[in-house]
């Protein structure tokens, strides 16, 4: 289950969580975002590389690695807030 976010650990205000899921080539991945003052948390990845049996990398994006990606970013922003107080 997500965690609820907490406010802002620089101006308090309401902050949000963000999905970044690239139409092409890019970092897929989650962070948290403060809606008054920008400020941001790191991005959480949303997937691991499976190395197949010809030795390439393939990084799968599927729901639940979405999901668990949310709660590691959510995670994040909320123990930067807490090691601010």
């Amino acid at each position: 289950k997500l965690p609820e976010i907490t406010p802002c650990p620089f101006c308090g205000g309401e902050a949000e969580l963000k999905v970044v899921i690239p139409k092409y080539y890019g970092l897929t991945g989650a962070f948290v975002r403060c809606e008054k003052c920008c400020a941001k948390g790191p991005l959480a990845g949303v997937s691991e590389c499976i190395r197949r049996a010809d030795g390439s990398l393939f990084t799968p994006i599927t729901g639940s690695s979405i999901e668990r990606g949310k709660i590691k970013a959510v995670r994040s922003w909320n123990e930067r807030r807490e090691a601010q107080t």
